[in-house]
């Protein structure tokens, strides 16, 4: 397609066709990071009513395969968060944000992906609700970045599909940040990284998810990756997609419509 906008219709016919996860249900240590997928409902009809999880820091998040990553948490919050903020039936959400993260002076280790990962996403999240502090976190990010491209720098002691994840991962929530604030130096930084991932990285080795989907729709050079993910996605779930997908196809569409707001 040669016009980003143009997905914008295949990523709600995605959502149209989404399934129910069938997560556990909710217990007093456990959430399934499914429950996230209230986003994509919303994003379709924002006068759906739902359900708010209470997600305090001894909850324990889950996928439904009973897996926990410590990514799940913040997606989670952002996901139940920006549905918040998008629905006409808004719900009040207690959030319990951990400790900051801090940023090595330079550049990123890879061994510190996942801090760096969680910290962007919670930043995310503080965003949407109006706390403008947040912007640091993606500015530290975007100082960092290396020269062809990458946000980590590995050593070849790392492993490159975890690099590639986490990648994937920090992309997906600077490309939401840069399409929701229009920050200019922000969506330069995706496009750098994205192209990295279309010469250097094998995403679809690193994950079974669409991290960074939106990223690769907004870079020209890049939707290769992009028709990649979405044809893996429908090849691999013709029921319709559910969970962790929904939760970011459903971003990639809202971060679009940022988008189209934006143009003349």
């Amino acid at each position: 397609m040669s016009n980003p906008l143009d997905y914008a219709r295949q990523l709600e016919q995605l959502l149209q066709h989404q399934r129910d996860s069938a997560p556990a249900a909710d217990s007093t240590s456990a959430i399934p990071v499914e429950r996230g997928a209230v986003l994509a409902r919303v994003l379709m009809n924002p006068d759906v009513r739902f359900s708010m999880p209470s997600v305090s820091a001894a909850s324990r998040i889950i996928d439904r395969n009973g897996h926990a990553r410590s990514i799940y948490r913040p997606l989670l919050t952002y996901a139940l968060t920006q549905a918040m903020v998008l629905s006409r039936h808004q719900t009040e959400i207690s959030l319990e944000m951990p400790e900051s993260f801090n940023w090595p002076p330079e550049r990123l280790p890879a061994n510190l992906a996942e801090p760096a990962a969680i910290a962007c996403w919670n930043a995310l999240t503080l965003f949407i609700t109006g706390q403008d502090s947040a912007r640091t976190h993606f500015d530290q990010l975007v100082a960092r970045q290396q020269p062809e491209g990458s946000f980590l720098y590995a050593t070849p002691s790392d492993s490159p599909d975890m690099r590639w994840y986490y990648e994937l991962v920090l992309l997906h929530a600077l490309c939401s940040y840069a399409a929701q604030s229009g920050d200019k130096a922000a969506a330069t930084a995706v496009r750098r990284n994205a192209l990295f991932h279309l010469e250097e990285s094998q995403p679809d080795h690193a994950t079974n998810h669409p991290w960074g989907l939106f990223a690769f729709i907004w870079v020209a050079e890049a939707r290769p990756l992009a028709d990649q993910l979405l044809h893996t996605l429908q090849t691999q779930h013709p029921e319709g997609i559910g969970g962790i997908a929904a939760i970011l196809v459903a971003d990639a569409l809202l971060c679009l419509r940022c988008l189209a707001d934006r143009l003349p």
